[in-house]
């Protein structure tokens, strides 16, 4: 399976959409959104560049990725007002996805995102200029020396299971692992190419009444596009409902609160 022409998130702004059933993600994103605040602000008062590039690596389709940008523009904004010679800044945003990804809902969303600034600043605006760079990031997608915060939110969690032939479900292979915290910081260690600045763990909301469809249709909006095309689409309503089901069941037996973790590194 060719997964980099295949794999993207649910499209569009429909009932199944990326878009419509990511606040999982959102609340997460803003649950560390404060480090992520500190982590920018302390680069930019180190660098203080006339041109700040910006990379968002897995932007998907949603809003997501817009309130991101809007956050660290204003935690920019917020301490470049205090510097005593603040350089007149510019904001180079790339988001980054498969080539699959619907980068045009989040195209078509910037005129309103541009218009809500400026209404913001009393009709100035900061020179923030967005682009799209699709491609798998782990090969080489960006120039040299281009960036000088790069962000990923919510790492994509793999799903298979439903009433299928065991041929057709041994032929799909989607492998997840969730490491723990010693495992990932051992990870960044071997590797060596940063440092580890902050590394915090953070559990989620306590589950709602409608958790399991909740996460259902988070699920779904990220694996539905790969799921159809191995399985067939008439195996989407029935597999997720199993899926909504089982995950209710679940949570019954056990106390379970999702954590995030937040991580800053710092390139050596």
């Amino acid at each position: 399976m060719d997964v980099e022409k295949l794999f993207h998130m649910t499209g569009g702004i429909g009932d199944h959409s990326y878009a419509k059933n990511s606040s999982l993600q959102k609340k997460a994103s803003d649950m560390v959104k404060h480090i992520t605040i500190e982590a920018i602000q302390e680069v930019y008062l180190k660098l203080a560049p006339k041109s700040f590039g910006i990379a968002d690596l897995g932007c998907s389709s949603g809003p997501n990725t817009l309130s991101i940008i809007k956050d660290i523009v204003e935690a920019i904004e917020a301490v470049s007002c205090k510097m005593m010679s603040p350089p007149a800044t510019e904001f180079r945003v790339y988001l980054n996805d498969l080539p699959t990804n619907d980068f045009n809902s989040v195209f078509r969303s910037l005129p309103d995102f541009y218009k809500e600034l400026k209404k913001q600043r009393n009709g100035g605006s900061p020179s923030l200029f967005i682009a799209g760079y699709p491609g798998s990031f782990y090969g080489r997608i960006f120039p040299n020396n281009c960036l000088h915060f790069v962000y990923s939110s919510f790492s994509l969690h793999w799903l298979s299971q439903g009433q299928i032939e065991k041929e057709k479900l041994d032929s799909y292979d989607a492998n997840f692992y969730a490491p723990s915290k010693e495992e990932i910081e051992g990870e960044i260690r071997r590797e060596g190419s940063f440092e580890l600045v902050r590394f915090e763990m953070f559990e989620t909301d306590k589950v709602t009444r409608n958790y399991g469809a909740d996460v259902a249709m988070t699920v779904r909006a990220v694996q539905e596009s790969m799921i159809s095309h191995h399985f067939g689409h008439q195996i989407l309503d029935p597999l997720f409902e199993i899926y909504a089901s089982l995950v209710d069941e679940e949570i019954v037996q056990q106390d379970i609160n999702p954590i995030q973790f937040a991580l800053v590194l710092r390139k050596l």
